[in-house]
C-alpha cells in the first residue's frame, strides 16, 4: 500500500483517503486536498492520468520524442516538454 502524501496545506503527514469524493483529508486541519494537488504535478494543467500515461510512454523510449508526446496528447510541444522536464526531474529525485 502506498503511503499518503503530506498535507500541502500544513504539512501534517497524517492524512487519509474520502472515497466518496475522492480526495485526501488532513487529520490536523481537516482540509481536503486531492493526490495531484500533493504532488510535483499540482500546477499542471493536463490531468494527472495523461501526466501518468506520458510517464509510462517515456519509459519505452530510448530516447524522448517530444513532438511524438505532443501529438500523442494532444498538447502543445512548449507544454509536452514542459511535463517531460518534470516528469525527468522527479524521477532523478527518486534516485
Amino acid at each position: 500500500m502506498a503511503k499518503e502524501p503530506d498535507c500541502p496545506h500544513c504539512g501534517h503527514d497524517d492524512c487519509y483517503a474520502v472515497t466518496t469524493r475522492d480526495t485526501l483529508r488532513c487529520k490536523a486541519c481537516l482540509r481536503h486536498f486531492s493526490r495531484k494537488s500533493a504532488g510535483p504535478y499540482r500546477h499542471a494543467k493536463i490531468p494527472l492520468e495523461k501526466i501518468t500515461a506520458i510517464r509510462e510512454r517515456m519509459a519505452g523510449m530510448e530516447r524522448v520524442n517530444v513532438a511524438l508526446i505532443a501529438r500523442e496528447h494532444g498538447l502543445s510541444y512548449r507544454g509536452a516538454h514542459g511535463i517531460v522536464k518534470r516528469i525527468r526531474e522527479t524521477e532523478e529525485e527518486q534516485r
